[in-house]
């Protein structure tokens, strides 16, 4: 039988060591109180649900068997451009471009939480993070980009995701680390956007403070595509990571030698074991995994995930401990 210790017991032999935190989809699920992971599959059924998906761009996403939106746009998109560089008439690229564009951004709009319906976490959400070196959010929603900005003093920022003006990825980003708390996203952000060329930044508020719709502004005008992976298997995420600067970047962020880990939310799946892969680079000996206990039998829930993480090369050693997700002194927890 696995006992669950207070997070604090956890915690504690892990506070000054080279420590990460890394928040998997339960962390979304924690501030919404229902489970609506924000992925290209959960868009994909939303945008078919409503009737958006065309029989012609529905063919698309067959003919490359995912539903990965950021991949057959950009796929779309060098159709186009090889038509115009060939002298090929092609309208009809340019129609399904933009209505996989117009789904998206719909889906997004329905399916991401509310900013205010979410925003009284805010508060207890960056005080969990900032007790971290570095924080690695697997999610694609907006929860901890809104948490960190409305948290940080401008002119002394605790939370720091190196992106600089323009935004623009400062690759030389380890003088940001004294006395900050670094942000990464592994798999993308909607925050985060790119273009056929591979250039990457990360999006801004409009004047109102409205991000979504300055996100939806530089999928609509900008000629801009979201910059985050599908969650299909491991190969093909791994294969989005490569193509991209800033997540390949990430990824090696996440094999740098460290010493502990708490993950919350975030259960340990095949699909990502790319994740643990790099933890298993990193050489780390103690790691904290969140428990969620409302269903009351958690036990097969600890035995797989500690399986998960005992199989993986550099990780078979290290010390796995489990706690309740609701308990004092986690993530959103008093």
């Amino acid at each position: 039988m696995t006992t669950l210790k207070p997070f604090p017991e956890i915690w504690a032999p892990m506070k000054a060591t080279r420590n990460c935190l890394i928040l998997g989809n339960g962390a979304s699920v924690a501030l919404q109180g229902a489970a609506s992971p924000l992925t290209y599959t959960s868009l994909y059924s939303e945008a078919e649900k409503r009737g958006l998906i065309s029989r012609e761009t529905s063919a698309i996403f067959n003919y490359f068997k995912s539903p990965d939106f950021e991949w057959v746009m950009r796929s779309v998109s060098h159709a186009f451009e090889i038509n115009k560089a060939l002298g090929i008439p092609d309208n009809k690229t340019t129609e399904c471009y933009n209505s996989i564009k117009m789904a998206l951004i719909e889906c997004v709009q329905q399916v991401h939480p509310v900013r205010d319906l979410i925003r009284g976490h805010f508060p207890a959400m960056a005080d969990f993070m900032k007790n971290f070196g570095t924080v690695f959010s697997l999610n694609y929603d907006l929860s901890v980009y809104w948490s960190i900005m409305e948290y940080n003093d401008p002119e002394d920022p605790i939370f720091k995701d190196c992106f600089g003006y323009g935004g623009s990825f400062n690759f030389n980003y380890e003088s940001y680390r004294e006395g900050s708390t670094l942000i990464f996203y592994p798999h993308g952000s909607l925050s985060l956007v790119t273009d056929l060329w591979g250039n990457e930044a990360k999006v801004t508020a409009d004047p109102s403070g409205d991000l979504l719709s300055s996100i939806s502004d530089k999928w609509t005008i900008g000629g801009k595509h979201p910059l985050f992976v599908s969650e299909g298997d491991v190969r093909k995420k791994l294969q989005a990571i490569r193509r991209s600067r800033y997540l390949n970047q990430v990824y090696t962020e996440l094999s740098c030698p460290k010493d502990s880990a708490i993950i919350y939310g975030w259960a340990c799946g095949e699909q990502d074991s790319h994740i643990l892969a790099a933890l298993g680079q990193a050489r780390i000996n103690r790691i904290g995994v969140s428990v969620y206990t409302g269903s009351g039998d958690y036990e097969e829930f600890c035995s797989r995930v500690k399986f998960s993480i005992k199989k993986i090369k550099g990780l078979e050693t290290a010390q796995v401990d489990f706690f309740d997700s609701n308990g004092p002194g986690g993530w959103i927890a008093d």
